[in-house]
């Protein structure tokens, strides 16, 4: 394809996902159609389907684009720096996160980040990733949930703090929720299986 061919498609799929993103503001992914989609985005349905197969195929399509920077960013020690990471992809990709924080879209993209961000405050932690207890299980859990809860109240802010100062507050509050976390009757649960951090 030459590089006029390859403007066009460029310019044909940032308008399709431009109206994407313009009509999730609105409405669940379940109720965008492709016939809505391309009159939003002023494309014919014959350009959707050269490129998508569906509706899901173009969120599918988007969020592996999206992940791409991410990926290739997060390092191998699941610490800090990863967290850092994760809050400056949310940042730059905001709109995305906001739509999923507002529609509770199922993305496999935010689910994998999410089990990242749990493994990274595990080692910050230095609470071992195989046979948890189900004390430490369930106190992961609170820190996935926490850190969703705290994501969103930030995206709904515009995310007019510093990303610096997220991922020093999230750090500081989950060390001082883990300190205090285990009492002698959580202690006793039994250990749960490895699978629990599967994605």
């Amino acid at each position: 394809m030459n590089m006029r061919g390859d403007s066009k498609l460029s310019i044909t799929k940032s308008k399709i996902t431009e109206a994407l993103l313009k009509l999730l503001e609105d409405k669940p992914i379940g109720r965008v159609s492709v016939i809505e989609l391309c009159k939003q985005a002023q494309v014919n349905r014959t350009s959707f389907y050269a490129y998508y197969s569906d509706i899901f195929d173009l969120i599918e399509s988007l969020e592996t684009e999206i992940s791409a920077s991410l990926y290739e960013n997060l390092g191998e020690d699941n610490g800090e720096r990863d967290i850092a990471v994760i809050v400056g992809h949310i940042r730059q990709n905001s709109r995305f996160y906001k739509i999923y924080a507002n529609t509770a879209m199922e993305s496999k993209l935010v689910s994998h980040m999410l089990v990242v961000a749990q493994k990274a405050f595990g080692t910050q932690l230095l609470i071992e990733q195989s046979g948890l207890s189900a004390a430490r299980e369930y106190f992961m859990e609170f820190v996935k949930g926490g850190v969703m809860g705290v994501i969103k109240l930030w995206l709904a802010s515009d995310c007019n703090v510093p990303d610096s100062e997220i991922v020093e507050f999230l750090i500081d509050v989950v060390k001082k929720c883990h300190s205090g976390a285990f009492s002698p009757p959580l202690r006793a649960y039994p250990d749960i299986p490895e699978t629990s951090f599967e994605g």
